[in-house]
């Protein structure tokens, strides 16, 4: 079984890779202002299939962020410094988790 999860992962792993990327440069539009409903939109769909996608995987910390910064992008607000700063540690979870399938 964990060798087809493995199988699975590697194909999948350089999709999830591109979410993670367009969420991240979202984020920074959407910190500094300048993110256009389109690009918010797309960047909200890429969070919430990230969301998904990765919680398959057993990535509980990178799943709980995308949902986060999916409800983010879904309110388009521009977030204040605190805000920002916690929006940047949900997109570094993602990032450092590392997004190895487990080995249990």
């Amino acid at each position: 079984m964990q060798d087809v999860l493995e199988s699975v992962w590697s194909e999948h792993q350089a999709v999830t890779f591109q979410r993670i990327a367009l969420v991240e440069d979202a984020i920074g539009q959407l910190i500094t202002g300048g993110l256009k409903e389109a690009e918010r939109e797309q960047a909200r769909r890429a969070a919430h299939m990230l969301a998904g996608s990765v919680g398959m995987f057993g990535f509980e910390r990178s799943s709980q962020a995308a949902r986060a910064l999916e409800a983010a992008l879904e309110a388009g607000q521009t977030p204040g410094p605190q805000e920002a700063a916690i929006l940047r540690e949900h997109v570094t979870a993602m990032r450092t988790e590392g997004l190895e399938p487990s080995r249990a």
